[in-house]
């Protein structure tokens, strides 16, 4: 294995990172013991010799704001599920629940059950019964999905940053010489 001689600029995040071939890899957690996930700006060429994975990288920023449009949209309107926090082994802080409606409150089930406990995961997860309080049970799905909503956008606002931030970088784009590891 070579030792790095130069740093560069990754396109996709703009950390800078050593060289020799490439981008090293960058943008992993090891959160849970191991490697997981890296930035799509790995193994690339630097922003100060290519900016040819900025267009990629801007347009799927696109289609990840227009589908989180959709989502925001359904669930304050017509939520099909209720989204839940609580961060599993890849990072990921959501996922999906089901639910039953029971007399007067909706009881969300992650359709998983434990078989070591013989319960589902609805304790482990603290998912708590939603009482109705005189809504009907659109509304006290809303309500529920509300935290998810806030997340969403606040993700689409990041996402629109985003891209502003990297058509500047290539609006000013020139070839530059690599920094040298010193």
């Amino acid at each position: 294995m070579k030792k790095a001689t130069h740093q560069g600029t990754c396109q996709v995040c703009g950390r800078l990172q050593k060289l020799p071939h490439g981008l090293s890899v960058h943008g992993y957690t090891t959160q849970f013991g191991f490697f997981s996930g890296q930035c799509r700006g790995t193994y690339g060429q630097p922003f100060e010799k290519s900016h040819d994975l900025i267009s990629k990288a801007i347009e799927d920023a696109k289609k990840l704001i227009e589908k989180h449009g959709v989502d925001i949209w359904e669930l304050s309107a017509r939520p099909k599920f209720i989204w839940a926090m609580d961060y599993n082994r890849k990072g990921q802080p959501w996922f999906k629940c089901g639910y039953e409606v029971v007399d007067d409150h909706i009881q969300p089930f992650s359709g998983y059950r434990d078989p070591s406990k013989n319960r589902d995961t609805l304790n482990s997860l603290g998912l708590r019964k939603i009482y109705l309080r005189n809504r009907n049970v659109n509304d006290a799905l809303v309500d529920a999905n509300q935290g998810r909503v806030s997340y969403l956008r606040r993700t689409v606002k990041e996402l629109e940053s985003y891209i502003e931030w990297q058509n500047k970088r290539i609006e000013s784009w020139e070839e530059k010489e690599l920094t040298l590891v010193g």
